[in-house]
């Protein structure tokens, strides 16, 4: 596999601390991801987010989540549909709760 960004005439801008989880080995930037060329492995990006975990560990993480959300949908709870995702403001509106959130004292009633 070739580096990305050789391709597109950039200059690569990997991290020096990013490496192969399985050997510590540098890693290459490629079109889907990061590149192991000792494991023939590549880390791919999912919605902006670099997915390190080695095979076995991407299966059992995807388990986990598919009976999270399960469980969480048998509690009640739901994906919010894109229309309602788009309805969502873009910024809590004035007076709204800051970044830090109410003091955990008032939050459970002492």
């Amino acid at each position: 596999m070739q580096n990305d960004a050789a391709n597109n005439g950039q200059e690569n801008t990997i991290p020096s601390w990013l490496a192969c989880p399985l050997c510590r080995g540098a890693v290459s930037q490629v079109e889907d991801g990061f590149y192991c060329s000792e494991h023939d492995l590549v880390f791919p990006v999912g919605e902006g987010i670099l997915q390190m975990l080695p095979p076995a560990e991407r299966e059992d993480a995807a388990d986990f989540a598919a009976e999270y959300r399960q469980r969480r949908e048998e509690q009640g709870w739901r994906p919010l549909s894109a229309e309602e995702l788009a309805a969502l403001p873009e910024a809590a509106p004035d007076g709204g709760i800051d970044s830090t959130g109410p003091p955990v004292t008032r939050a459970f009633g002492y």
